[in-house]
């Protein structure tokens, strides 16, 4: 997700990795005090993730953002039987 956020290289991900707090925390290293990244690594997650990806023809980052929209739905005791209305649906229901 870095990668797709932010148009840099893994290297630059592996040399931020160890000056940038935001880098650590987005890979859970914050607890460690070494960290064991290269950019050998992130290249074979990528492999995972497609073979992940073309075994279960998934889409990971909807799947993901999915089950974080439900959790967090859930924490907040929203109940998914209610619908947002935005401003143009106000403004619609309003004019009828």
């Amino acid at each position: 997700m870095i990668n797709e956020l932010f148009p840099i290289s893994d290297d630059e991900i592996v040399e931020s990795l160890m000056l940038d707090v935001r880098y650590q925390y987005a890979l859970y290293f914050t607890s460690y005090d070494e960290q064991s990244l290269s950019d050998k690594s992130l290249s074979r997650f990528r492999k995972r993730c497609y073979v992940y990806k073309a075994a279960r023809n998934a889409v990971l980052l909807h799947d993901c953002v999915t089950d974080l929209g439900k959790k967090i739905s859930r924490m907040m005791k929203v109940s998914p039987g209610i619908r947002s209305m935005d401003y143009m649906m106000i403004e619609a229901n309003i004019k009828n």
